[in-house]
């Protein structure tokens, strides 16, 4: 029987199709995961804040999935920091490193056509992580669904949906060796602020939310 995008992760469906998620959909995806968060680990945290990351590094086997990610949420900060304060840092040279290890029992590369009817194509390799969906948690493993987008210099890109079981994930914050190799200390006020939102949930990933967080150290 085949699967459709908006029947196993219809929160990301709408990469694919035309779809709109209720919120009562959004709400129960919430309270799953609040109750499964011990299971994620540190990845719980950075749900859905790695929006929009750029891929620096992947490999995957029968048993590991593995992304070195330029953490989109840690780059928004870095930029609007470049643009407000005017650090002399080269904004397209600057890598936040993210490291997240997927132990699976399967993986499966599909294309989603215009009905939302997954069909599975074979592996390659992506460009930007889009968005995530936690699929199910089962008693030994979960199942994670990932968009990934691939580029193509002569063609139309192309959207990729990975469906993951997974056994364990494990998530390694590389970002600070390379801020202190673009920031000197005076930017210590404006990585505090932004990791105290971080912790409490806030959402950090996009640069004029991170303005403001400047402002805020600003104005104190």
């Amino acid at each position: 029987m085949s699967r459709k995008i908006q029947d196993i992760a219809p929160l990301i469906a709408d990469d694919f199709i035309n779809y709109e998620v209720e919120e009562q959909t959004l709400q129960e995806y919430r309270d799953l995961l609040e109750k499964e968060k011990h299971r994620l680990g540190l990845y719980y945290d950075y749900l859905p804040l790695l929006h929009d990351s750029r891929i620096l590094d992947v490999s995957f086997s029968d048993t590991r999935f593995t992304l070195f990610l330029n953490d989109y949420s840690r780059y928004s900060m870095a930029s609007a920091l470049v643009d407000k304060k005017g650090y002399d840092v080269d904004k397209a040279q600057m890598q936040f490193p993210i490291e997240i290890d997927f132990d699976v029992s399967s993986m499966i590369f599909n294309s989603v056509d215009e009905s939302g009817t997954l069909h599975e194509t074979e592996p390659v390799v992506p460009d930007v992580l889009l968005y995530e969906q936690i699929i199910a948690f089962k008693e030994d493993t979960m199942e994670v669904a990932l968009v990934f987008l691939k580029e193509h210099a002569d063609a139309d890109d192309e959207y990729i949906l990975v469906i993951l079981t997974v056994k364990e994930i494990q998530l390694l914050e590389l970002q600070d060796k390379n801020w202190w190799q673009y920031f000197d200390e005076s930017s210590r006020p404006y990585l505090d602020i932004y990791k105290a939102e971080l912790a409490k949930g806030a959402w950090v990933s996009d640069q004029w939310v991170c303005e403001k967080l400047i402002n805020e150290v600003d104005n104190s």
